[in-house]
């Protein structure tokens, strides 16, 4: 209903103005459902279930100290992590990422065995360089494992910048540590997320050249626009196909 209402307005627009306009309806992740909590769960526990900043953490302009209790009142699912006394900040969400104080390599494989035996885990990896190493996994139902192996190396690569976490945990299917409905992993329910682009002369069909992925998003709307990219991007533009064009189908991704 709400998106017939905008639409409805656009095509006002465009008939007053001309031309038309490109629509596009995308996430940057999806919803997975906590089947599997393993935050607290007294009220107002969300976000220090989401936080762990023992050594004090600076939150946009504001500092908090380490006896903030939003930021220093960690889930005791995540005790093991803590008892190392070497995170300077973590992430949980349906992923576990840490901030390490020493990021040697002895104690980010630690941090990595660690977690690894945390509830839900099913892979952990420790940063190398401009990649991540696997340091190991957990079992994985079949459909789990086959999506973590399509799919979880380049999305947790994707993490490994200057500012990025040393350590990331991946969690199974339905586990979350922040909130019941949570997102933040590599699992399918996060990752798998629709795009729609939409003109009145696009004609309807299903992309499948290639799989599409949110960096893409961008480049592609220039594409369609005819407006060049003025700088480098890390997405690739695709071709706006309809069924017309007899490329719609279903390759999975």
């Amino acid at each position: 209903m709400q998106l017939g209402k905008v639409l409805a307005q656009i095509a006002l627009v465009d008939a007053a103005d001309g031309g038309e306009t490109l629509v596009v309806l995308a996430s940057d992740h999806g919803g997975t459902y906590g089947r599997y909590f393993h935050g607290k769960t007294f009220a107002d526990a969300a976000s220090s279930n989401w936080y762990y900043a023992p050594t004090g953490v600076w939150d946009g302009s504001t500092y908090y100290p380490p006896t903030n209790a939003t930021y220093n009142q960690p889930s005791p699912a995540l005790q093991p992590l803590v008892a190392t006394g070497n995170v300077q900040l973590s992430y949980q969400s349906t992923a576990i990422e840490a901030w390490l104080i020493d990021r040697s390599l002895a104690k980010l494989r630690e941090a990595a065995a660690v977690g690894l035996t945390l509830p839900g885990a099913a892979a952990a990896y420790y940063r190398r360089g401009a990649r991540f190493a696997l340091w190991g996994t957990n079992p994985m139902t079949p459909s789990e494992r086959r999506w973590w192996k399509r799919h979880a190396a380049d999305t947790v690569d994707a993490m490994a910048s200057d500012d990025g976490p040393d350590v990331v945990v991946l969690l199974r299917d339905e586990t979350t540590y922040g909130a019941y409905g949570d997102h933040g992993g590599a699992n399918e329910a996060v990752q798998r997320v629709p795009v729609v682009f939409w003109s009145p002369s696009l004609a309807p069909g299903r992309h499948t050249a290639r799989p599409f992925i949110a960096p893409d998003i961008l480049p592609t709307i220039l594409a369609a626009m005819d407006i060049p990219l003025s700088s480098p991007v890390d997405g690739t533009a695709h071709r706006l196909v309809g069924d017309d064009d007899g490329d719609d189908g279903d390759d999975g991704d």
